[in-house]
């Protein structure tokens, strides 16, 4: 399973909410990856993408080819 988030970073609510996920779903033996920009670690892919200005730190990712090629290459790994 891939999820997929515009944003990332502390304080975000779809991080906790997607990393609450992940371990649910790993707990039953499921894949499951996220894709954000930022986003680092064991079954997360950095979307890569443009810091926004006074957002703690959040990105924007930009480039919609790079962004199919990544959900792209998660699907098959």
């Amino acid at each position: 399973m891939l999820d997929v988030s515009a944003t990332w970073g502390p304080g975000a609510s779809q991080q906790g909410m997607l990393l609450a996920r992940q371990a649910a779903l790993t707990g039953l033996d499921w894949r499951h990856t996220v894709m954000a920009p930022g986003a680092t670690g064991s079954g997360l892919i950095d979307a890569g993408g443009v810091a926004l200005p006074w957002t703690s730190g959040h990105r924007l990712p930009l480039g919609r080819e790079r962004l199919v090629q990544l959900m792209a290459h998660a699907g098959r790994t």
